[in-house]
């Protein structure tokens, strides 16, 4: 009987610290729009998609690739009109850009 308790109570600790950890790591979304603003001094990048204009925190590391290849950050002061692919997560209320992938003019028709 102790033991069968034993196994409930580590059971149930277990079980607690699971759902802690899944509710405290972000949730990585992907969304496909055009960049229609970006302030490097703030990082902050509005898009607009079939639902309207989304704003996010672009985050310093952030990944940048244009057609595949890898790219400055800072080619997003460029980008304004064009298609991308953003990565982010979600955690709590903000929004930060993990990676954008930039497409060019003649990729974009083949979305």
């Amino acid at each position: 009987m102790t033991r069968r308790r034993l196994a409930l109570v580590l059971f149930t600790f277990v079980v607690q610290i699971v759902a802690q950890a899944a509710a405290t790591e972000p949730t990585t979304v992907r969304l496909i729009g055009v960049i229609e603003s970006y302030n490097r001094a703030t990082h902050l990048l509005s898009m607009s998609t079939a639902k309207g204009v989304v704003q996010f925190s672009v985050a310093s590391d952030v990944r940048v690739r244009i057609d595949g290849r890898m790219a400055d950050a800072r080619v997003l002061d460029t980008a304004i009109g064009d298609r991308a692919e953003l990565r982010y997560a979600i955690a709590g209320d903000i929004k930060t850009v993990i990676s954008i992938h930039l497409f060019t003019r003649s990729s974009a028709r083949r979305l």
